[in-house]
């Protein structure tokens, strides 16, 4: 059998740790007993416990005593004994497990059946944990549900700020779609132009009078063939099409430009610019 440890230094950790240590605690805690219970997770267990700790043990076991009205003078080495055997079968708890069994047992909280009331014996508090261990495992599983629940909303409500580095990714996505569709002929549509601003701060935006000229042409005819819905594309180029006439012309002119700019540099020299620092 496994012994109390006598060493007042074994184990030496404080009886109680800091109850902000258990992440089973916060807004999710729908009562006081879950609470109660949440905060055990924070604590010594009774396996660690050193002597200094045992003798608060044995204190719980005479509070227990008393309150069970117990007509009978236990002796010390009784007390003992008891708490030597909840130590050996009960090291995974704390001194609030314990005591929390204590008081659920009293109260009624959990069904333990006849006690008598001339002694305290170690099945009478066999029966009383395991009682409260179910009831514990019961409050937990529903503690984690929600948990999970409050987090999976806090995390819709509360979006995640998007970092520099995930804006240059999507930025990175965004292009290379771009030149898929001008490569197979899809639609081809700059949202917002953030494809044309980007390259000119980049300094690839440089076209001649002749390449202006190119793309307002370009633009006119994209314009017209819109308009008439000659084709699939065309039809679904209607629906982004919001700006007056000339504003248009010149989305679809600055559009060619990407287009040129894709056909002379391909993809590759362009993803490499993309910098997390850019966004």
């Amino acid at each position: 059998m496994s012994q109390i440890p006598q060493n007042p230094t074994e184990s030496g950790n404080s009886l109680i740790l800091s109850k902000g240590q258990s992440k089973l605690v916060g807004d999710w805690i729908k009562s006081e007993s879950e609470y109660q219970v949440a905060c055990t997770y924070g604590e010594k267990r009774l396996g660690d416990f050193n002597r200094e700790d045992m003798t608060r043990l044995v204190e719980v076991m005479a509070k227990w005593r008393l309150l069970l009205g117990v007509t009978t003078e236990s002796t010390d080495q009784e007390l003992i004994v008891i708490c030597q055997f909840v130590y050996d079968n009960f090291k995974h708890f704390t001194l609030s497990d314990i005591s929390l069994c204590m008081n659920w047992a009293i109260s009624g909280k959990i069904e333990i059946g006849y006690v008598t009331q001339k002694t305290i014996s170690s099945f009478y508090v066999s029966k009383a944990l395991n009682a409260y261990e179910d009831k514990k495992r019961q409050m937990v599983n529903q503690i984690m549900e929600n948990k999970e629940r409050h987090l999976i909303n806090e995390a819709i409500n509360t979006p995640k700020p998007v970092t520099q580095a995930e804006k240059a990714n999507a930025f990175k996505e965004y292009i290379v779609s771009l030149f898929e569709a001008y490569s197979n002929g899809g639609l081809f549509y700059d949202v917002d132009d953030s494809a044309y601003n980007w390259l000119k701060k980049q300094g690839l935006v440089n076209p001649t009078k002749e390449q202006i000229a190119a793309a307002l042409r370009y633009g006119e005819d994209r314009y017209k063939n819109a308009q008439k819905g000659q084709s699939l594309r065309d039809i679904m180029q209607q629906s982004f099409m919001k700006k007056e006439k000339e504003e248009q012309i010149k989305k679809f002119a600055r559009e060619f430009i990407v287009m040129q700019i894709f056909e002379e540099q391909g993809i590759g020299p362009i993803v490499i610019k993309i910098k997390a620092e850019q966004f």
